[in-house]
Order: C-alpha cells, then sequence, then structure tokens
C-alpha cells in the first residue's frame, strides 16, 4: 500500500510551492530597487565635453550648463535637483567680476575648477556634488553622491 501517489497535479502543487515565494520576494526586491537609490551607481562618474572654442575661462552659466547635463545622466528625476547658492557671506567672484552664486571655485588662482552642489525637496537627507574642471576646450565633470 503506498502512502504517497505521484500524480501531476501534486506536481504542479510542488512547483507553486517553489517558485511563488522566489517570485514574491524577485518583485519585492526590484520595487525596493526601484524605490530608493539602490538602482543608482555609488561611484563617481566622469564626463567629458568638448566644447566649440577654449574660453578664458569657467563661468558659472557653462559650469551650471554642464552640471546640470551630467546630473541628468546619473538620476532618475533631473528636474527634481536644484543647485545649492554658495552660503558663505563672502561674495565670490569669477575673473571678469560677475558674482558666483552656486560655482565654488577650487582656488582664487584657478579659475577653471570647482564645484556645485544639488539637493532635492524630495530627498532632503541626499547631496550630489559635481566637480568640473575646465582645460582648454574640454570640460570634465565628476557626478559624485553624498550624504
Amino acid at each position: 500500500m503506498r502512502l504517497f501517489s505521484y500524480t501531476p497535479s501534486t506536481a504542479w502543487m510542488r512547483l507553486l510551492w517553489y517558485t511563488v515565494p522566489f517570485a514574491l520576494l524577485a518583485t519585492a526586491l526590484a520595487w525596493v530597487m526601484l524605490a530608493t537609490d539602490w538602482g543608482v551607481p555609488m561611484g563617481p562618474r566622469g564626463f567629458t565635453y568638448q566644447l566649440p572654442g577654449a574660453p578664458t575661462f569657467l563661468t558659472e552659466q557653462l559650469a551650471l550648463d554642464k552640471a546640470k547635463e551630467s546630473l541628468a545622466q546619473v538620476v532618475r528625476d533631473p528636474n527634481a535637483w536644484t543647485p545649492v547658492p554658495i552660503a558663505d557671506r563672502k561674495v565670490r567672484t569669477a575673473p571678469d567680476g560677475t558674482p558666483d552664486v552656486h560655482l565654488i571655485r577650487f582656488t582664487p588662482t584657478n579659475p577653471n575648477a570647482g564645484t556645485i552642489l544639488f539637493t532635492s525637496a524630495q530627498h532632503p537627507d541626499k547631496w550630489w556634488t559635481v566637480m568640473l574642471d575646465l582645460r582648454g576646450a574640454q570640460l570634465g565633470c565628476t557626478v559624485s553622491r553624498s550624504r
């Protein structure tokens, strides 16, 4: 006398017992990756832009434009991220005398390198940093995430 008989319906039940929990776990993991920034690379990402000519120095407008363009290639919703104005009360200026509002230049002697920070109301605890370096007609941008 057999206690257990193997029928096609039993095989389907065993298959369901193994695949349904796995499918639920995979779906939950995919949802977590989409709902959080787990799907975004954590390491810095570099971009290089060839400009039509060699500017005399890195202007804030050029820096903002290329920083936003670089950030758009890294984040899902680039419109949610806005540049952070410089909090220092000291007025910082470009070599032509225009004030720098968002671009933090690394040194006063090198007007071709700096950084711009981005924040979002949707993610107040996260920041994106874009470091910029102008060398002749090439502008390098490095995007990295800060917490």
